[in-house]
């Protein structure tokens, strides 16, 4: 958001609402399918995957409302993105199947780098939710623990109370805990 604009992806379409006019713009068309998206700031990442094996990262500056659009190389068969978070200038992709994580440095989409380790990769199972703070979390699907992960190296394995089973997780290096 910006001010009091809101941007809602639908679909092919992104739409700008803006709250003072109240008022709905169709603000930009996807020719592909919308695999995630993540905001930083006044700038909003959107993965999209067009025909075949063809991807892009569209950059969207809130601000100045422009677009800008690079090619991104995704290195997995596998495509179930479930969740994109952004940290120290590089975008971390959670893909659901392979159990792994694709960093991304801004302005180097076409370098992905497979970030967790082939012996912390095998113990993971279906990430759902990534949330970070120096160290990377990860929420498996079946929601019993979060896994902590430093430099794509398992560094413990935090359970959750019987009877928790969250969706989604989040921190930031603004708060002092997991949520």
């Amino acid at each position: 958001t910006t001010n009091k604009d809101y941007y809602i992806i639908s679909g092919a379409n992104l739409s700008l609402i803006n709250t003072t006019n109240k008022k709905i713009d169709a603000f930009l068309s996807f020719d592909g399918e919308i695999k995630g998206a993540a905001r930083e700031g006044d700038t909003l990442f959107i993965i999209e995957k067009r025909s075949g094996k063809q991807w892009q990262m569209i950059t969207i500056n809130t601000q100045a409302r422009s677009v800008k659009k690079d090619t991104l190389v995704w290195p997995l068969e596998s495509d179930l993105i479930k969740d994109i978070r952004y940290y120290e200038n590089s975008l971390y992709v959670a893909e659901k199947f392979s159990g792994q994580i694709i960093k991304y440095k801004i302005g180097q989409f076409d370098k992905p780098l497979i970030w967790i380790s082939s012996k912390s990769q095998s113990k993971i199972k279906n990430p759902i939710s990534v949330a970070i703070d120096g160290s990377l979390y990860l929420l498996e699907e079946e929601g019993s623990d979060i896994i902590e992960l430093r430099g794509g190296e398992i560094t413990r394995t935090i359970p959750l109370p019987p009877g928790i089973l969250p969706d989604y997780i989040t921190t930031s290096v603004d708060l002092a805990n997991l949520y």
